[in-house]
């Protein structure tokens, strides 16, 4: 009851204090984790399978690979098997059971918060009345529940090793018999929930761009004449191509993991609008593009989700579709490369429009 309550309560306590991990984890996550065990014993051992808990700390060095530590607890008992040759010492009554593991763990995402976790290790396994030391496996699988909070799962297989006796007469036993080398395997098997905790802070996104649009001149005033003057010359019409195609080419940007269009996105879109329609020779294509975060895969169907939310807005609007392309890169082509800060990220997650037809001049509507 007692390891119940404080199990609990530092889950809780954890929860409360924890910043919240975005997506997969990051360089420099650190993962809290308790969990229950069930463990069976080699026949070898002679002791009944019991059940444990324990907990774990682990830290990502890449957003793949990570080190990981953790310890166990468990009462555990002999079993009412007589005795054998090349079989561990057995326990006069109820002892304590303490597996340590070291691991190099390989996480592979799944989706946008699972990762399958492959592990390699090295443990000791400390019991009452003798201890064992090898390596192993693990097989398991970390399921976000929240950006935070995950459960997991894992299988965990030991081959250990250890010097046993064969015979428990040992003034009439020979040195082999007293020497010889004996291994076994234990099985474990884990379930528990696991703290993810990003020790960067992301900053919050720089405000949107202010637009402010140039008032219409006014009309010239007609000059009195008492006589019909002949109408003036048209005035020469000036090149806007460059404002032009910097219109077109004002790039938008989308929240986090996010496809939907912003406001501030769809009143750059309405800009662009006009000047197709005094174009009508006018082609453009939209490449849509992501921050660093989530698998390769993800991210280019995330940015290909962008370009299309961006073609949609104007063909609704009476463009016609055959006037735009897009494309989706992904993370391949960050406007701010290597970027740590929210700051940064929202510079990748954007649309850019590139004209690809109708010049090489321009009209403004």
């Amino acid at each position: 009851m007692l390891t119940t309550r404080i199990a609990a309560g530092s889950i809780t306590a954890l929860l409360i204090a924890s910043p919240a991990l975005a997506q997969q984890p990051q360089r420099g996550t650190v993962e809290l984790g308790l969990f229950g065990q069930y463990t069976e014993f080699d026949d070898r051992l002679r002791l009944d399978s019991g059940l444990g808990i324990g907990g774990r700390l682990g830290v990502f060095l890449t957003p793949r690979w990570a080190l990981e530590g953790d310890a166990g607890y468990a009462k555990i008992s002999h079993d009412d098997r007589p005795f054998v040759a090349g079989a561990a010492p057995r326990p006069a009554d109820d002892a304590t059971y303490t597996p340590l593991y070291f691991r190099v763990a390989y996480n592979i995402p799944v989706g946008n918060r699972s990762q399958v976790i492959l592990g390699a290790h090295t443990m000791r396994h400390d019991y009452e009345f003798t201890y064992e030391v090898g390596y192993g496996g693990l097989l398991g699988i970390r399921a976000g529940i929240t950006p935070s909070l995950a459960f997991r799962l894992d299988g965990l297989v030991d081959w250990n090793g250890t010097d046993t006796p064969v015979c428990e007469d040992r003034p009439s036993c020979t040195t082999a018999q007293l020497t010889t080398d004996y291994s076994d395997i234990t099985i474990t098997g884990r379930a528990g929930l696991s703290l993810m905790l990003n020790t960067s802070r992301p900053t919050p996104p720089p405000p949107p761009p202010v637009v402010v649009e140039e008032p219409a001149p006014p009309p010239p005033a007609p000059a009195p004449a008492p006589e019909p003057a002949p109408p003036p010359p048209p005035p020469a019409e000036v090149d806007r191509t460059a404002d032009v195609r910097a219109a077109v080419m004002e790039m938008i940007y989308f929240d986090f993991d996010r496809s939907d269009l912003r406001p501030e996105a769809t009143a750059t879109l309405d800009r662009k609008i006009p000047l197709f329609q005094a174009n009508p020779d006018m082609r453009i294509r939209i490449a849509g593009h992501a921050d660093s975060r989530g698998s390769d895969e993800y991210n280019v169907a995330l940015s290909q989700r962008r370009a299309q939310a961006a073609k949609a807005y104007l063909v609704q609007r009476g463009i016609d579709q055959a006037r735009i392309d897009i494309v989706g890169f992904g993370e391949e082509r960050p406007a701010a490369p290597n970027a740590t800060t929210e700051a940064e990220h929202q510079q990748n997650r954007r649309d850019e429009f590139e004209i690809i037809a109708g010049g090489p001049t321009f009209r403004m509507p």
